[in-house]
């Protein structure tokens, strides 16, 4: 920085004499084109020695790496620097242009001090006073400068002062400043510039604030010309600038300063991290004021279309001409524009200098260089203006110098097609295909509304776009006549009544789809304008069901033509149709086709059933349809038509079915559903899955620790064994509404039978040939309600394993199985899904330990089975004792015939089946029994005895003889028919009940022997 000092300090003289002879210069050449041409490039030099010093870190984003210097010290402090954009900033070896406002113009100071210490402070007055002495702003104070009523604002003062925190408010004009300090502070010091246009700072002496100063942060760098006849410094601080910067000595940015728009300067430093951006634009934009004179025009050239739309903006272009009608690229004056009747508004302009518009009619504008002679403007002009009108330009300070447009005729700009006589929005109103709706054509701009003055009658032509299918062979018609249906087509026009403005239609169209009307007034310029794209969906689905359509009664519907297996495939066919019962051809020509789904609206019987699984209606691959456009068989008298063959419905019963747009909603306009539900069924079961329990027979013989039961005994059911069917679908749902009157499946008719393996207690046993005895009852039957009715079966009078009565058959286990041999019902439906064993079903398996399970545990296992029988022996003793009768339960076995059941601890003997019959003598020979023990139960099979008490007889006579005891077993005595056994005294093959003889008074052998019994261990 010292040598940069020393540097400015030994060139002072030299640019002292540059400014002069630059002076001189433009005061020669003073062309429009000076000023911006002395800002080619972000930083530019001026002068035969200039240079740009940039140190590592500053930087120089601009129009290319090749700057107007002689030279270029880039990058000093680093090697490599990005100084210029990416690469290093270099020197072109030649200076840019140069321009100078003339001799600083000094301040009278007529208007003395003026310093504002707080607060907010007016100062010009209208341009009464533009001459100051000295002007002082402190710290937080706002000085305001207001602008001159008319002419160029100029302010002229000795020193301008602004401490840290103050801010200075500017319009547009020059000021001139001798000298600016910058006394102490704190804060941000602020020059804003107010307005459109360019504020002009000419400072005579060198400024360097010491502090941080926004110069115009939130404008544009047109807005902003800081000219320094010395030298110039940002050296503190953050600051903004956004200005066009020309310094006849030394422009310094230093610290973090951001600064956009150009440089142009003797020297230039560029240090720190301070950035210098390029607006070419702002440099075309700002205005140089006197500085920079232009040519004068000698008229304008206004152009605009010869006609136009009301409330909508239209472009008139304004170049400013001389006498030939070559346009002066350097005018930079102030003209009016007009549309001479006080009526419309300009709103914008593509110009860069300053623009006034307004409602009125008329706009004022300031040219820039960087308009080059040409400006573009936006007029809006009312439905109540005259029309045809001719728009004006003039120069402001000379309305001799001037140019008129050609006449501009305005018409309504478009024929709104709306719903109601009062709306703005486009027609997009849902219809049904062959029903009327009103369409309303309204005169219209949108910013002017309806165009009253649009009335009587008028010659329009129509014509529908097809959006949606993006064709169709079908015309909508207009108040009863058909309009063409493309732009290219044949068209008739019809003559349409407006009434201030309006006019209302009757349209019609009988297909479906996505549809655009336009309309168009045929006279010339004549207003057009078009619906927004509007939905026509069919009117309704006629449905058709193959041999499957309901008559009289669901359960009339008999098999196998008349009913449906619940989840099998039907056929189904639909067409859609509009309100007229036509067939609406377009429906399925969408860009994405919309579909037909069909559904189960409802379930007509049973009553209170499931409508389907889900109960929700759904029926299976519902919306798989084909279009059929010809051939084939066809239940409609028209095509096209759409079949499908794939439906199913997953549970019992009959439906309504119906028909709607696929998506759920046609085109985004709402669903359409048929209007008469077809009824369709029966539907029945698919097949029958079934399952069962676990049922348990109970053994006959259950005793501590032991379970069998004997041949012939009868064995029952503990646990019956309980049939469930279920009725599925096809997919294996239940059909839970097979049940009341849908539920087919009968009691009768499951042919139910008993298969047995018997398998020998001790190896190489041989069972003979055995009959098993049973009945078995009709099941009961429950029906659940829910498609899975239960059948109950029972042992009826008891099963037996009937015994042979000439061949004994040694111990065995017994495996039983009940088998259901058929379980269809009178649909036809049977038994095919999980459980199901050839179309029935069975309990057990006649394997061995696969059988029906038996109650009993411990030896036996509940399903071993014994030939048994209950034996006695004659006996014979004293008649003066009682005698005792030894009674057995035995089984057979292969090894030792017939032993004691010691495992039979069950039977029961009652006294009332001891049957006794005396010897003929002597008389009155009697006796009485009795069981010992009394309760007639065998312990072991064993440790059960007859008592008979001493015999007695008539008159004293010596009781001598015997008795015949039979155990009665029948059923009329002990109820233990299967201990019988074919006794050699009883009929051949046959059963009987065992006898013995007792006698009394019977002495054998040795006569020492005097009383003698046997005793069965």
């Amino acid at each position: 920085m010292k040598n940069i000092l020393i540097l400015r300090k030994t060139k002072k003289r030299f640019w002292q004499l540059s400014i002069c002879f630059l002076i001189l210069f433009f005061t020669i050449n003073a062309f429009a084109d000076q000023c911006t041409n002395a800002f080619p490039n972000g930083a530019n030099g001026i002068g035969n020695n200039s240079n740009l010093n940039i140190t590592c870190g500053a930087k120089i984003n601009g129009a290319g790496t090749s700057l107007p210097f002689v030279s270029v010290n880039s990058g000093s402090g680093c090697s490599g620097a990005q100084t210029c954009n990416t690469a290093s900033c270099t020197a072109t070896g030649a200076s840019t242009s140069t321009f100078t406002p003339g001799t600083f113009q000094q301040s009278s100071g007529a208007g003395g001090n003026v310093t504002v210490n707080s607060g907010t402070t007016t100062i010009g007055n209208n341009n009464t006073i533009t001459d100051y002495s000295n002007i002082t702003v402190n710290s937080g104070a706002t000085l305001n400068f207001s602008a001159a009523s008319s002419g160029t604002t100029t302010y002229r003062m000795n020193t301008l002062s602004i401490a840290h925190g103050s801010t200075l408010n500017l319009p547009p004009g020059d000021y001139w400043i001798n000298n600016f300090t910058s006394p102490g502070g704190t804060g941000v010091q602020t020059i804003n510039v107010q307005g459109s246009g360019t504020v002009r700072l000419w400072f005579n002496n060198t400024v360097n604030p010491g502090a941080t100063v926004n110069w115009n942060s939130s404008g544009s760098a047109s807005q902003l010309l800081i000219y320094g006849y010395q030298n110039i410094t940002f050296n503190s601080g953050s600051s903004v600038v956004n200005a066009i910067l020309y310094a006849q000595g030394t422009a310094t940015i230093e610290d973090t300063t951001a600064f956009t728009g150009a440089v142009t300067a003797n020297q230039i430093v560029v240090h720190d991290t301070a950035v210098v951006t390029f607006d070419s634009t702002a440099v075309n934009n700002t205005n140089f004021g006197s500085t920079c004179p232009f040519s004068a025009a000698s008229q304008f050239g206004v152009s605009a279309p010869s006609t136009g739309t009301n409330c909508q903006n239209m472009t008139v272009t304004v170049t400013a001409e001389n006498s030939s009608g070559s346009t002066i690229t350097n005018y930079t004056g102030a003209i009016t524009l007009t549309t001479q009747n006080s009526t419309g508004t300009w709103v914008s302009t593509t110009g860069g200098g300053s623009f006034s518009g307004g409602s009125s009619g008329t706009a004022t504008y300031q040219f820039v260089a960087g308009d080059h002679g040409v400006v573009s403007f936006q007029l809006s002009y009312p439905a109540s203006g005259v029309s045809p009108m001719t728009v004006e330009a003039f120069q402001t300070n000379n309305n001799a110098i001037k140019g008129f447009s050609g006449p501009i005729t305005f018409n309504p700009a478009s024929l709104l097609v709306t719903d109601s006589a009062g709306s703005t929005s486009p027609f997009t109103d849902p219809e049904t295909a062959a029903t009327n709706f009103t369409m309303y054509l309204i005169a219209s701009t949108s910013s002017c509304g309806t165009i009253t003055s649009y009335t009587g009658a008028k010659t329009i032509r129509f014509y529908t776009s097809f959006v949606n299918p993006t064709s169709g062979t079908l015309n909508a018609t207009i108040n009863g006549t058909a309009i063409a249906n493309s732009a290219g087509a044949t068209h008739t026009t019809q003559t349409i009544t407006f009434t201030n403005g309006v006019a209302s239609v009757t349209a019609q169209y009988p297909d479906v789809g996505q549809l655009m009307l336009s309309v168009s007034d045929t006279a010339t310029n004549g207003p057009s304008g078009q619906s927004g794209n509007f939905v026509v969906k069919p009117a309704n689905f006629v449905i058709n069901v193959p041999n499957y359509t309901v008559g009289s009664t669901c359960l009339a519907q008999a098999p196998p033509s008349a009913v449906i297996k619940a989840g099998n495939n039907f056929t189904v066919n639909v067409q859609p149709r509009n309100s007229l019962g036509n067939v609406t051809p377009n429906y399925g020509n969408e860009t994405s086709p919309q579909g037909i789904l069909l559904q189960s609206s409802s379930l007509t019987a049973p009553a209170g059933g499931r409508n389907g699984s889900n109960n929700t209606g759904v029926i299976g691959n519902g919306s798989t349809f084909t279009k059929v456009l010809s051939g084939g068989s066809n239940p409609f008298s028209t095509y096209p038509f759409f079949t499908g063959s794939t439906f199913s419905f997953d549970e019992v019963g009959c439906i309504n079915l119906i028909a709607s747009v696929g998506t759920g909603s046609y085109l985004g306009a709402g669903n359409v559903t048929s209007s008469t539900p077809i009824v369709t069924g029966r539907f029945i079961p698919d097949h029958f899955s079934a399952g069962g329990n676990t049922p348990i027979f109970t053994t006959g013989n259950i005793s501590a620790g032991s379970s069998f039961t004997y041949l012939d005994q009868p064995f029952f059911y503990g646990t019956n064994p309980i049939l469930t069917v279920t009725a599925q679908s096809s997919g294996g749902t239940t059909t839970q509404n097979y049940t009341g009157s849908f539920l087919k499946l009968t009691s009768s008719g499951f042919n139910p039978s008993y298969t047995s393996l018997y398998t020998p207690v001790n190896t190489g046993d041989v069972i003979p040939s055995l009959i098993l005895s049973y009945t078995i009852p009709t099941p009961t039957f429950v029906d659940g309600g829910l498609g899975a009715p239960t059948y109950t079966f029972s042992a009826g009078s008891g099963l037996t394993i009937q015994r042979s009565a000439t061949t004994p058959s040694p111990a065995f286990t017994a495996d039983l199985q009940l088998k259901i041999a058929t379980i269809t019902d009178s649909d036809g439906v049977a038994c095919t899904g999980v459980g199901c064993t050839s179309g029935g079903f069975a309990f057990g398996a006649p394997t061995l330990g696969n059988g029906i399970g038996f109650s009993g545990t411990g030896t036996g296992n509940g399903k071993q089975f014994f030939h048994g029988r209950i034996a006695m022996n004659d006996v014979a003793g004293s008649q003066l004792m009682p005698l005792s009768l030894p009674l057995q339960v035995q089984y057979y076995t292969s090894a030792g015939g017939f032993v004691i059941n010691t495992l039979d601890s069950n039977s029961v003997i009652t006294a009332a089946s001891v049957l006794l019959t005396a010897s003929s003598s002597p008389a009155g020979f009697a006796t009485t029994s009795s069981l010992v023990p009394s309760s007639g139960q065998f312990q072991s099979g064993n440790n059960l005895n007859i008592q008979l008490s001493a015999p007695t007889a008539t008159g004293g006579a010596n009781p001598t003889g015997y008795f015949d005891v039979e155990l009665n077993l029948s059923a009329s005595g002990s109820n233990l028919p299967w201990l019988q056994y074919a006794w050699p005294y009883g009929s051949p093959g046959t059963f009987s009940d065992p006898r013995a003889r007792c006698s009394f008074g019977v002495y054998q052998g040795n006569n020492r022997l005097i009383y003698e019994s046997e005793i069965f261990q």
